[in-house]
């Protein structure tokens, strides 16, 4: 099979969601004055993604939103948790290099002991990573234990209490690592010094 295949097999997913997109409908409930309004999780959008390319990732933890680019000026947008002040993932670029399905949680010697945790927590329902996790490293390979992944708590979407790793819903996350490919897709986390990604209003009805 050529690279060209591989890639085109790769990203088929992407493709079908660019094939049916629509752009999320204002709403009544939460819009701004500026027009700009609410968008649920997930949701298909429509605004500049020159900076990147159809299969990478970008992460605003700001907005607390990814956004998946599935084609030229087209996002799909998921709600997230980030780690709280001072346990952010640092701005930059990374990679995925692996995936698992409810894999097994190894906390840190520091959350182990600040938590009272065990050594390891298998996967499954109770586990923090939740459905799935997607491991980054950065771009020259090294692996600072950041991850992608679901939760066993929903309530903390939208808000920053991780130790810096990204949280989704379980369904949001099962769907994301469906459409990124494992070392193909390059996720970009935004500085604080980096301005919103237009086009959105995150307003007072929890969908930050």
């Amino acid at each position: 099979m050529t690279v060209f295949k591989s890639l085109r097999r790769a990203f088929a997913p992407l493709a079908f969601l660019t094939a049916t997109f629509t752009a999320a409908p204002a709403s009544a409930a939460c819009q701004s004055p500026d027009g700009r309004y609410c968008v649920p999780s997930p949701a298909n959008l429509a605004f500049n993604t020159a900076a990147a390319q159809a299969g990478d990732v970008i992460i605003d933890p700001h907005a607390h939103r990814l956004y998946l680019v599935i084609g030229p000026g087209r996002v799909r947008a998921y709600a997230i948790a980030v780690g709280r002040q001072g346990d952010r993932m640092p701005a930059g670029d990374y990679r995925i290099y692996r995936k698992a399905d409810w894999p097994d949680w190894y906390p840190t010697e520091e959350m182990r002991i600040k938590q009272n945790l065990p050594e390891k927590i298998a996967g499954g329902p109770g586990n923090p990573l939740g459905a799935v996790a997607m491991y980054l490293q950065t771009l020259a390979g090294k692996d600072d234990l950041y991850r992608i992944h679901g939760t066993n708590d929903p309530s903390s979407i939208g808000k920053s209490v991780s130790h810096g790793c990204i949280r989704m819903l379980n369904q949001d996350a099962v769907e994301l690592s469906t459409l990124v490919p494992v070392g193909i897709s390059i996720v970009h986390v935004r500085g604080q010094t980096q301005q919103r990604m237009p086009g959105l209003y995150y307003g007072p009805t929890g969908m930050r």
